[in-house]
């Protein structure tokens, strides 16, 4: 909802309860409890107001029930949302590490992505450019020989298995 709507809502919601207010504090009336050995008595507008804050007594102790149940599943994913940021954090680092030539870096990152994202294509693809930076190709191809294993990425692998293959020589 735009921040316009909340705020006439809220504007309606607030006239509402002053005229209802005003109301019963204009209107006359007395309301009696009895009950056991007590008896109680008050106004119509005391009872309102008693009323409406059991209502928000009542809707509190709900809002931190609830939350209370929800505590373990909430952590379980904020925990699972950090583990994802940190994975995609070492994905990036890994190709800047690549950008910039440091091949040990991007190995460690590419490591470290595939730990916390269950390998992730794009970790195949740093660590066999870390491989290659390092004069590796036969580590190399083991990374692009696992990116035949997925659809997204099986051009990936191919084209980098016929760069090792011009390299090398092989025709």
């Amino acid at each position: 909802m735009t921040l316009f709507i909340r705020v006439f809502l809220a504007l309606v919601a607030l006239a509402a309860v002053a005229t209802v207010a005003a109301w019963l504090a204009e209107t006359p009336g007395a309301v009696t409890l009895a009950w056991r050995d007590w008896r109680v008595d008050t106004s119509v507008a005391m009872l309102a107001l008693l009323v409406v804050l059991l209502f928000l007594a009542g809707a509190g102790i709900y809002q931190l029930w609830r939350l209370f149940l929800r505590a373990p599943r909430s952590m379980i994913e904020n925990r699972a949302a950090r583990r994802r940021e940190n994975g995609y954090l070492a994905l990036t680092r890994g190709m800047v590490a690549v950008a910039a030539g440091d091949a040990a870096e991007a190995r460690r990152q590419a490591r470290k992505a595939s730990e916390v994202l269950g390998r992730p294509p794009g970790a195949l693809l740093i660590g066999a450019q870390a491989a290659q930076m390092d004069g590796r190709p036969d580590v190399a191809r083991k990374f692009y020989e696992a990116m035949l294993d997925t659809r997204e990425t099986e051009l990936l692998g191919l084209r980098g298995l016929l760069t090792l293959a011009e390299q090398a020589g092989d025709d």
